[in-house]
Formats: structure tokens, C-alpha cells, sequence
């Protein structure tokens, strides 16, 4: 008897599991917004005074004088007039928390005052979450309005917003967060983990590679001299310090090269050996030129742009050498490239022109639009001119809470706005998004819980 119920169990539990998957042989190919919930979002503590960074302050309500009497005492980058005080440059603003004197020019009475400044704009937009799902291996990657889905150990398409579900094959993936998919229409690679598949038919796949993995963006296919090729880069977490490299595999041929290598921390130190990296955070192509774009760090020596004009044969150094140029996301317009920055240190996000696009670019050519808080880590485009970026909590300069910005570029300036914060059980606490489908859902990961959840940006009505 004992025999006969653990047997009906384990049936029951292998059957509620495969429910679960996000999308599968059970599941309907419609990705219906039906009785979706706005995520609940924390918000700032009511005894802080918090202001966005382009607002003005109001002295004459805080402080209770006159603004004729409130004299301001070393203010560095802020002005006072008028009874309001204003940051100067929004490009030196380092830090999110200030402290400042003033005096009662009458009374002689002095007072400080302890203020937060942030660079993003609260209670405009939130995070409307569709469906809910445990802890899994997913992946979806959106291309021509085709999506594909890695699920419950398979790989399906889905063609168009209400095409049917197609099983393509078996593809189990080995990675709860690091995968990656591209395609031009008749090459396929994915990136799973340490290993990397290739394709001409999305039935059978081929190993080629199995050293390291990628972060989010790590591959592209292009067309050089070579013929087609694709190109990826490595990346080596932890303390395990090794050369890093971007290598090429030509379809033509089935053979992998080293196409631009850079020394490992230890050679630096021990030998100065030039260019360096701690490791590769991204490789991705412009969707505007063909140029392509290479982001290292993590010390100021090891972090810099790259990036190349001719498909990947070589590469220059944009600019480099301080945690600016640090960087996991990179974001493009017709006349600007723009990229954040992932360092515990002052976080921004950064504009460069098309015009300026050269090797090692002048400093002040760069425009820095202030998001002082947080690393800032990986996005998901939502259109043309909007995405979606996962922070973490790695400086908690503002806060200790992971947040995830809506990011609006309209006439070549961007707008940021949080759409959820969550008080982080660890540094590396985030939303991260594993991908988009055809319906424009965005997929999060939640790294405190490891649920995985469907979601929409909405505008708060």
C-alpha cells in the first residue's frame, strides 16, 4: 500500500511541475494581459527629504526664513535664488546624499540641512505583472516577429502575435540566467552557460565552444572578409583571472579563432600587459551602422569601449580608464549611443554623438545624466526608444533597494523612471530580464526569490 501512494506522488508532482512551465506542450500559444496586478513598489522613507535631482528646493518652507535672510554656507554645486536651491551640473553630481549649512542673516541662528537626490522620477509608471512562475532554466529571444522559447527543456516558435506554438526540438538549457540567442534569418547560435550551440535548422545543433559564458550580450553574426562569422566574447566571474577574448567561428569553415585578446589582471600586474581585462561584459551590434561594440571592466584599467567599424576584423579603444566607461547595457539612437554604468562608485547613464565616435574620445565630449544609487546592470528593449534595466544594490548610495528603470529617449534625451523598488536581501539582488516575447511581455528573474514573472511597463493613470 505504502508502495502504491509514493508511486501516485511522484505522477502528481512530475505533473503540476510541467504546468508550470512558462510555455510548453500544455500550454495555449496565446500570451493573453488578462488579471494582471501592478507589482507593489516601496517607496521612499517619509522622514527623508528626497528630491529628483532637476527639481528645485524650496529653503523658505524648510527652513522657516525669509529668503531674503537664508544665507548658504560652502555650497559647491548648488545655487540659491529666490528662496530655492538648485544643482548646478548634473555631470558632477558623485554622490546621492548631501548635507548643507546656512545661516539666518538677522538672527544668526545656522541650521543644516540633509538632503537625497535622485535621478529618477517615482509614481509615473509600475510593473504590471501578468503570471508568476517558479524557479526555472527560461529564455525567450524575439527576432522578425518571430519569438523563440527555451521551456521545460525544449525549444518552440512561436510566429507572430497569435501564431500557433511549434515544437522545434529537445534543448535543455544549463543556465538559470545566462543565455542568449542570435540569428540572421538562416544562421542560429545559442548560448547557454559555458556551452555554445550553432544551427542552420533549428533541429540540430552543434557544439563549438564550452570555456565560459556571456552576461546578457555576448554574441553577434556578421559578414566581413571572412564570410560569415560569429563572433562572441568570455567572460570569467570570481577570482578565476584568466585571458579574456573575443573569438570568431566562421560557418563556412566550422573553425573558431582568437580575434582580439586581452591580457589577465595578474599579467598586468606582474607585467603591465596590454590591454587588460578583468572580463567582457558585452558584444553587441549598433542597429543603426555597422559598427559593433565591445564593453570590459571592472577595475578602472580593465574597464573601457571598444569598438569596431569593420565587422569585427579589429577593434579600437573608445575610451577607457575609470568606472564611466564600465559597462553593461548599451542603448542606441539615430544621431547618439548611450550607454550605464555598472560600478558600486557614482552610477550614470551616457551620451555620445555619432560625430565623436573615434579612438580614445575626449572626455568632455560625453554628456552624464545622473543615477546615483546602484550598479546599474542589464535591459530589455521595449521599442524603438523605450527599455527596461534591472539595478542591483552593489553602492546603495541612494538607498538599499534594487530597482528596475524605465528608460523613455525622446528627442536624444533620456528620462528615467522607477517603476519598482524592493529593499535588497543582497547586493546582487535584482529584477533581471531573460528576454521579450512577440507580445511585448518582458520576463523577469527575481534573484531573492528565483521566481520568474511576466510583466508590462503601464503608465499610472
Amino acid at each position: 500500500m505504502k508502495r502504491i501512494v509514493f508511486f501516485v506522488v511522484l505522477i502528481f508532482t512530475w505533473g503540476c511541475s510541467k504546468d508550470k512551465a512558462v510555455i510548453g506542450d500544455n500550454k495555449k500559444s496565446e500570451i493573453v494581459d488578462e488579471d494582471g496586478t501592478p507589482l507593489s513598489s516601496e517607496i521612499d522613507n517619509k522622514d527623508d527629504l528626497c528630491f529628483y535631482y532637476k527639481d528645485s528646493i524650496d529653503l523658505i518652507k524648510i527652513l522657516g526664513w525669509p529668503t531674503g535672510e537664508i544665507q548658504g554656507e560652502n555650497l559647491k554645486n548648488f545655487s540659491f535664488k529666490d528662496g530655492k536651491l538648485i544643482l548646478l551640473n548634473q555631470s558632477n553630481m558623485d554622490k546621492a546624499k548631501f548635507t548643507l549649512s546656512f545661516s539666518n542673516k538677522v538672527t544668526k541662528e545656522k541650521k543644516t540641512l540633509t538632503f537625497k537626490l535622485k535621478g529618477w522620477i517615482d509614481n509615473q509608471y509600475y510593473l504590471e505583472r501578468y503570471e508568476v512562475f517558479p524557479k526555472q532554466n527560461f529564455f525567450v529571444y524575439t527576432f522578425n516577429n518571430n519569438s523563440y522559447f527555451f521551456s521545460n527543456n525544449k525549444l518552440y516558435i512561436k510566429r507572430g502575435k497569435t501564431g500557433d506554438l511549434e515544437f522545434l526540438c529537445d534543448f535543455p538549457l544549463v543556465d538559470l540566467m545566462y543565455n542568449q540567442m542570435v540569428t540572421d534569418g538562416k544562421h542560429y547560435a545559442v548560448r547557454t552557460g559555458n556551452n555554445l550551440y550553432v544551427s542552420e535548422n533549428l533541429k540540430n545543433w552543434k557544439l563549438i565552444y564550452s570555456e565560459s559564458r556571456g552576461i546578457k550580450e555576448s554574441m553577434v553574426i556578421v559578414n566581413n572578409e571572412n564570410g560569415k562569422e560569429l563572433l562572441f566574447s568570455e567572460y570569467n566571474p570570481g577570482t578565476n583571472y584568466k585571458r579574456q577574448a573575443v573569438r570568431a567561428y566562421n560557418f563556412s569553415t566550422g573553425k573558431t579563432s582568437i580575434r582580439k585578446l586581452f591580457y589577465s589582471r595578474l599579467e598586468y600586474e606582474s607585467s603591465n600587459a596590454l590591454p587588460t581585462t578583468r572580463h567582457i561584459h558585452f558584444l553587441l551590434k549598433d542597429p543603426y551602422s555597422n559598427l559593433l561594440f565591445l564593453g570590459n571592466g571592472d577595475l578602472n584599467y580593465e574597464s573601457a569601449i571598444y569598438y569596431s567599424s569593420d565587422n569585427g576584423l579589429t577593434f579600437n579603444v573608445l575610451g577607457g580608464g575609470d568606472q564611466t566607461w564600465r559597462s553593461l547595457s548599451m542603448f542606441f539612437t539615430k544621431q547618439n549611443i548611450f550607454w550605464t554604468t555598472d560600478a558600486a562608485s557614482a552610477q550614470y547613464m551616457l551620451k555620445l554623438s555619432r560625430n565623436e565616435i573615434k579612438q580614445n574620445v575626449e572626455q568632455n565630449k560625453v554628456t552624464k545624466y545622473p543615477l546615483v544609487n546602484s550598479a546599474l546592470w542589464c535591459s530589455e528593449q521595449i521599442s524603438e526608444n523605450e527599455y527596461l534595466q534591472s539595478t542591483n544594490n552593489e553602492g546603495g548610495l541612494y538607498d538599499n533597494k534594487y530597482r528596475n528603470l524605465y528608460i523613455k529617449i525622446e528627442n536624444e534625451e533620456p528620462q528615467f523612471y522607477s517603476t519598482f523598488a524592493k529593499t535588497a536581501g543582497s547586493i546582487y539582488a535584482q529584477k533581471y530580464p531573460v528576454g521579450k516575447d512577440v507580445n511585448g511581455n518582458i520576463y523577469l528573474l527575481d534573484l531573492d526569490s528565483y521566481e520568474l514573472e511576466r510583466v508590462k511597463v503601464k503608465k499610472i493613470k
